[in-house]
């Protein structure tokens, strides 16, 4: 049998220690505001943020210019007269 440490889908235990009661403070009131434990707001927190810095900078890219052909053009012509109307 294979020791439980070298499982590989195995849940490891962490703790944090020093941390600031502001930021202890605020992560309760996010867990309260977002319906989670404690735990896992500080999880999903740490997974998003790691998420983010592994994914590259050409796959952002690349979503912002999808959303940016997805989004209605504007007229500036028109946004000008709307903003001017009713105006002495």
């Amino acid at each position: 049998m294979v020791p439980l440490r070298y499982q590989p889908n195995a849940m490891t235990t962490l703790t944090l220690k020093n941390i600031p009661e502001s930021l202890h403070q605020d992560l309760k009131r996010a867990a309260e505001r977002n319906h989670r434990s404690l735990n896992r707001e500080i999880l999903l927190r740490l997974e998003t943020q790691l998420r983010e810095e592994r994914q590259p900078a050409a796959d952002t890219l690349a979503k912002i210019r999808d959303l940016q052909r997805r989004l209605p053009r504007v007229d500036h012509r028109l946004v000008k007269e709307f903003k001017g109307q009713g105006r002495p």
